[in-house]
């Protein structure tokens, strides 16, 4: 998808992927923290912007998985646990992608 949306921009395509690596690399376990801690409004705020990166990124399972997530708790910001962990293991797949894709350029 980045390939399309950026025809013969390699070295751009290249360059975002880093700054997605380095700006979510933490992501996975900020989101299982925060919701050990129940801060739910914190972990919606997260999710946006995960779905923003996956938009950016062509992310699509992984942007509709957070959009599952925001229209689940829209209006009611609570738990779903099952939701968040899922998100949290899809930021890291989405993360190794991310590390191989720049590793690989």
């Amino acid at each position: 998808g980045l390939e399309t949306r950026y025809l013969r921009r390699r070295e751009f395509i290249t360059r975002l992927l880093a700054l997605a690596l380095e700006q979510h690399v933490y992501d996975p376990e900020r989101l299982r923290t925060l919701d050990r801690e129940g801060r739910y409004e914190e972990v919606a705020a997260l999710v946006h912007r995960l779905r923003g990166m996956a938009g950016t990124l062509c992310a699509t399972e992984f942007g509709a998985l957070a959009q599952r997530y925001m229209q689940d708790t829209r209006g009611d910001v609570g738990a779903v646990p099952e939701q968040i962990e899922a998100l949290a293991e899809a930021s890291e797949r989405l993360l190794a992608e991310l590390k191989a894709g720049r590793l690989g350029a």
